[in-house]
């Protein structure tokens, strides 16, 4: 390898990778670019000068005419400026030295330029804090400006120096000398080491070219140099060149997010699947409420079918003057009964006890009175029963008088009173004319007062007006019976009062469950053994042990012995139609099964044989 190869392969290093037939051709054809001026204003106070920067040449790997822009360093000592022209410099023309002089000479400029770099941040930082303590209360001024006013010197030159190498990695890859053809390993080496870093320098000067506006952008073109000594601090790093996470650290992250993710997964599976019980729970609760209140109702119908709440649901109502009679204790007999007594003002004129029902599985009388309050009266049921009370005698005994003149047999006065308190009663419960209620009267010791009128009058004057006799009272009560159906009733003291409507009460109360009953329906009230929720067999059994009690001298133990030989009446009966046995075989058919050891009940086999197959019905049991 000659000197001259050495010297060329100088001058294309240093030169921004231009060989000499290149620049000779290109001395006539020179493209200039307008220098991009740094939006960063440095107002020094060592030096006026501003810094130039000039970008790399676009598209210069594809470009004919590979060009280098003039880099200038300028500042206030003096040093040796970078040039990077097209024409031949005097270093680059020594022909005497050698490529590895060259090369070294270039990497001790490299160290100096790195060591400038290094020293400039650090003076950066220290200027920057400083600057920081000094300047806080001055918020309107622009804090990059603030910053960038200290750069010295050295960071001018390294930046045009880190630029001139971008420069020369931006060039044609076929101009450049090929490695192999060197004899020296360490040539080799080195200019691959300089082509990566120079393609990792453009890469953060493209980065900090988009990003000329930040406060960072300055402190980025100093961080160009590749190595940095480890005992130098470390400036702050932009955002930009913020260094990746590794793999590893990804996939750790990523495993710890999963097991974050199955952690609360798992979570919500516990508290779906504690929900879900609880809903099973009070879905359970629900049920079984349900069907408690289910049964508790059924057991509500099944008493009320049979009448035992029909005293609770018949409510009394009275007037207030016979509800709260200082001598009368019918208010509190009648509650003592267990019926519901409520003060309510009738309109008729005169002490009235009447009676309105509602089922005891709506509420009984105590909704019944509600519903009456609030004017729904069609909803529960009024009986047709109006009592009337005379406390005293004489209020009916003075109604007791016939017209001589009337041809009828009657007594106006009482058919007057009667019609009054018809079309009141109608009035007051808003019914119509085809609706007549039954009357009874209940009289305070009327015969006992009309005697002592009748010595009274006989004392005093015979010319007065007689009071009517005991026929014409008799009379009078079997008119007002035949003629209007009232029914009175006699009373000697408050007392009888009291048990008189609370009999009443009772009868009317228990009259819708009551039914006239036949030998065949078990007159005698036998009590029963089984519920309407029962199965069918089950009732049978108890109403075939129920007949059975009707038979003299069957007794209920008899009975249900005889029950579990026969099931029902008809199991017996088919057994009585059977031809193979005898007459007398029928009639003792049942002397062995009612359960008495050592002893036949023929007489009552007897009986229940003629019961079921006689066909005289005037035969005497």
């Amino acid at each position: 390898m000659s000197s001259d190869d050495d010297s060329n392969d100088d001058r294309y290093l240093v030169s921004g990778g231009l060989s000499k037939p290149l620049r000779e051709n290109q001395n006539e054809t020179i493209i200039k670019q307008p220098p991009i001026r740094s939006k960063i204003a440095y107002d020094s106070s060592d030096s006026d000068d501003e810094i130039v920067v000039m970008p790399p040449v676009k598209g210069a790997k594809s470009s004919a005419l590979p060009l280098g822009p003039k880099l200038t360093a300028t500042g206030s000592n003096a040093r040796d400026p970078v040039n990077m022209a097209d024409d031949e410099s005097a270093s680059s023309d020594d022909r005497t030295s050698p490529l590895q002089f060259t090369l070294a000479q270039r990497l001790a400029r490299r160290n100096e330029t790195e060591k400038l770099t290094s020293n400039a941040m650090q003076n950066h930082v220290k200027r920057k804090d400083s600057s920081e303590k000094s300047n806080t209360s001055n918020t309107s001024s622009n804090p990059v400006r603030k910053e960038s006013a200290h750069l010295s010197q050295e960071t001018t030159y390294s930046i045009e120096n880190k630029v001139g190498r971008l420069k020369m990695a931006t060039s044609q890859p076929e101009s450049l000398p090929s490695p192999a053809s060197r004899s020296d390993e360490s040539v080799r080496l080195m200019t691959k080491g300089i082509s990566q870093r120079a393609s990792e320098n453009t890469t953060r000067y493209a980065s900090l070219e988009s990003d000329s506006d930040s406060d960072d952008s300055l402190l980025a073109c100093s961080q160009l140099s590749n190595t940095r000594p480890a005992s130098q601090t470390a400036p702050r790093m932009n955002p930009i060149f913020a260094k990746k996470p590794s793999a590893k650290a990804q996939q750790k992250e990523l495993a710890k997010e999963m097991r974050e993710q199955a952690r609360r997964d798992k979570q919500l599976a516990k508290e779906m699947e504690k929900d879900m019980r609880q809903q099973q729970r009070l879905a359970k609760q629900a049920a079984a409420q349900a069907e408690k209140d289910d049964r508790k109702r059924r057991r509500i119908e099944s008493d009320q079918t049979r009448g035992k709440r029909a005293i609770d649901e018949l409510a009394v109502l009275m007037e207030h003057s016979l509800c709260y009679h200082e001598e009368l204790t019918l208010r509190n007999d009648l509650q003592e009964t267990g019926f519901l007594v409520d003060s309510y003002p009738s309109g008729l004129g005169c002490d009235v006890v009447q009676f309105i029902r509602y089922d005891y599985v709506n509420g009984g009388g105590t909704r019944a009175v509600e519903m009456l309050k609030q004017s729904k009266r069609e909803e529960y049921q009024h009986l047709p029963i109006v009592g009337v009370v005379f406390h005293d005698p004489m209020d009916f005994i003075s109604k007791i008088e016939r017209d001589a003149h009337d041809e009828d047999d009657d007594y106006p006065k009482l058919e007057s009173f009667l019609k009054g308190l018809e079309v009141g009663w109608r009035a007051a419960w808003r019914l119509g004319a085809e609706q007549r209620p039954r009357f009874i009267f209940y009289l305070n010791n009327v015969h006992a007062t009309l005697d002592q009128l009748w010595v009274k009058s006989r004392r005093k004057d015979q010319s007065m007006k007689a009071p009517p006799t005991g026929e014409e009272l008799q009379d009078a009560l079997i008119w007002l019976s035949i003629q209007f159906c009232v029914d009175c009733i006699h009373y000697l003291c408050p007392e009888d009062l009291s048990t008189q409507i609370n009999k009443m009460a009772v009868w009317l109360a228990r009259e819708p469950y009551q039914r006239q009953m036949t030998d065949l329906e078990c007159a005698k009230k036998t009590k029963m053994q089984c519920s309407d929720m029962d199965p069918p067999l089950v009732r049978s059994q108890d109403c075939w042990r129920r007949q059975l009690c009707q038979v003299p001298g069957i007794s209920e133990t008899m009975a249900s012995s005889v029950v579990s030989y026969f099931p029902t009446m008809r199991s017996l009966y088919l057994r009585y139609q059977d031809k193979s046995l005898t007459e007398d075989q029928k009639i003792l058919l049942l002397a062995d099964c009612f359960g008495r050891e050592g002893r036949r009940d023929v007489k009552c086999s007897d009986a229940v044989y003629r019961i079921l197959t006689s066909k005289n019905p005037n035969e005497l049991i």
